[in-house]
């Protein structure tokens, strides 16, 4: 009997176009944090970065880190990353400190930890 209910089973689920195949699990994109590192030749003017405000694509943000030239944004392993910034550079004796605005910097994390210069 239960032969052919098992039977009867199969082929309806053929002729309805049924399958059982295994669906894979969605791929959710591993993230961690990485160090970004500012140079000074972003400073048009000379000077030094301190303070830095930004964002990688809604994944994390920062307002105004203010100190360094270094952040630690979360980040999707293996995959590219793209940091849009607002960097402050100080001033030199000579001039007034600036705000430059460093866009789309692209850079690929593979672990937690990394340090990147853009």
């Amino acid at each position: 009997m239960c032969k052919k209910v098992s039977a009867a089973l199969s082929a309806l689920a053929v002729v309805y176009g049924i399958t059982t195949t295994d669906v894979p699990a969605a791929q959710t994109a591993t993230t961690g944090r990485v160090s970004v590192v500012y140079g000074n030749w972003n400073c048009p003017n000379g000077g030094k970065v301190t303070a830095i405000q930004a964002s990688n694509a809604g994944l994390w943000k920062t307002n105004w880190d203010r100190g360094d030239a270094v952040i630690t944004p979360k980040v999707h392993l293996g995959q590219s990353n793209t940091i849009n910034a607002n960097l402050y550079c100080s001033a030199t004796r000579a001039r007034r400190g600036v705000y430059v605005y460093a866009t789309n910097r692209t850079f690929t994390p593979t672990a937690n930890d990394q340090t990147f210069w853009l």
